[in-house]
């Protein structure tokens, strides 16, 4: 997508998710909002409202702290007015950074809701996460599991 597709409108639903992540990921908040935020727009957060007005202030918040912020889409995924954008976002290079969903949905060309889910890299040893527990349960003896850097697992046959 180029400047030019977005200054005529003619970016599709899933590039229009992806210029407002990025927009916003790289501080232009605003931008973003008069690109691509429609009326009535709700976000559905877990640490503040979920009004527009609420999301935007957050963002413009979180930009002016992490002025580095690094944003890189992997998949995005369109089905009629829904968009899933699944990306690695790090606060700065340094960071492990987190993979982020964002699940839109559209109202003719404008983003009329957002959700997210987030999952932060750590690392930490597999057997402290409750899903690996159950799996070395489930299956005794067939796998050692070792620890996590990053996104990767690493399973080792014994």
């Amino acid at each position: 997508m180029d400047e030019k597709q977005e200054s005529k409108g003619t970016l599709s639903m899933k590039e229009k998710a992806v210029s407002f992540l990025r927009l916003v990921a790289s501080g232009k908040v605003r931008k973003a909002y008069s690109s691509h935020v429609g009326p009535g727009f709700c976000h559905h957060p877990p640490y503040f409202r979920g009004d527009a007005h609420s999301l935007m202030l957050a963002m413009e918040e979180n930009a002016a702290e992490n002025p580095d912020k690094l944003f890189e889409a992997k998949r995005i995924i369109g089905d009629s007015e829904f968009v899933a954008v699944h990306s690695l976002v790090k606060q700065n290079k340094d960071d492990l950074g987190g993979v982020v969903v964002h699940i839109f949905r559209f109202r003719m060309t404008r983003l009329l809701n957002c959700g997210m889910w987030v999952n932060p890299f750590q690392r930490i040893p597999l057997m402290r996460m409750g899903c690996f527990k159950l799996l070395k349960m489930c299956i005794p003896n067939a796998l050692s599991i070792n620890s996590v850097s990053y996104n990767s697992v690493i399973l080792n046959r014994i």
